[in-house]
């Protein structure tokens, strides 16, 4: 299951950046033995294409009509399944470099990091992989975490 979402995962255009965190994220699978379990993030927040997708048994890739609100939706969600430590009164997220309990934070297997990865990979696919800023800030941050 992890190369053939290593495949999907390929952005060519997408940077270094990219790059390097999808071979993080591969890494992380292959260091729990490629674990596949029916645990997952909280869905409050998450994106709805998350779900369409999964229903399509990740086959199909949603249509972004907003790349901007899809951002910021994928901030939200972001934000909310990582740990209640990490975040601000506000709900901003502490920059990279705190410290805490990572706990639930990664939950192994295709219901877990992939979601969030596909994200980020359909937020710069929607805007033309030009994605801007707030993108590799989201990039840089699921790579530290």
């Amino acid at each position: 299951w992890a190369e053939l979402a290593l495949s999907r995962l390929d952005g060519d255009g997408l940077g270094a950046e990219w790059k390097e965190l999808c071979n993080v994220w591969y890494t992380l699978e292959e260091s729990a033995g490629f674990l596949c379990t029916r645990d997952s993030h909280r869905a409050d927040k998450r994106p709805a294409q998350v779900g369409w997708w999964v229903s399509r048994a990740r086959k199909a890739t949603p249509v972004i009509a907003d790349a901007v609100a899809f951002g910021e939706e994928f901030w939200a969600w972001w934000a909310d399944i990582n740990p209640d430590w990490r975040k601000t009164e506000s709900g901003e997220l502490l920059p990279a470099g705190s410290e805490g309990d990572w706990g639930g934070m990664y939950i192994p297997g295709v219901n877990g990091l992939l979601n969030v990865l596909m994200c980020l990979k359909w937020w710069a696919k929607a805007a033309n992989s030009e994605p801007g800023e707030r993108w590799k800030a989201g990039v840089a941050d699921v790579t530290w975490v």
